[in-house]
């Protein structure tokens, strides 16, 4: 099976890389800062959609695509991405990854918070985990937006693209 790289919109402001990098094909899931900052880790997992685990699991690299509010990298990605890549490493392979970018120093905390996960959070890893080929492949690509907080923007970027898409296959 050849392993292919696989586009993931983190909603809302995420919306935007549609727009600037003109991506027709990919997914969305919804990795919630707010988890980070309340520090429920659980809720972090259990946001990660069941396709985003399936496809790890096939050793697919899942690219996740979000803008920060005045910041290069949000939170969901910096916190909550390198939380679900550790954890899923962890309980896939063993390897006790160490993460990356301004999370690099929770490497300590992430164990900690590894350790206390539920019975419930470790089944449903394990199942996506039997189907592993490898060390999962997470990547990020960030920017900082100005458009934090406007959801008919960010929308208008779905619709933007589609009419694109569509302006392009009549001229075919």
């Amino acid at each position: 099976m050849n392993a292919l790289v696989r586009n993931w919109i983190n909603l809302t402001n995420g919306l935007q890389a549609i727009r600037d990098y003109g991506l027709t094909e990919y997914s969305v899931m919804r990795l919630q800062s707010t988890h980070c900052e309340q520090k429920r880790w659980d809720d972090v997992l259990a946001s990660v959609p069941d396709e985003f685990l399936f496809r790890l699991a096939l050793g697919d690299e899942c690219r996740v695509f979000d803008y920060g509010a005045r910041k290069a990298v949000p939170r969901a990605v910096w916190q909550g991405l390198e939380w679900v890549r550790y954890a899923v490493t962890r309980r896939w392979t063993g390897e006790e990854v160490a993460p990356q970018g301004r999370a690099k120093t929770m490497g300590p905390y992430f164990a900690e918070q590894y350790a206390a996960l539920t019975s419930r959070e470790k089944a449903r890893l394990d199942y996506f985990g039997d189907m592993a080929t490898g060390t999962p492949r997470i990547s990020a690509v960030t920017a900082p937006t100005t458009h934090d907080g406007n959801k008919a923007w960010m929308i208008g970027c779905i619709a933007n693209a589609e009419a694109h898409a569509s302006a392009t296959e009549g001229r075919r």
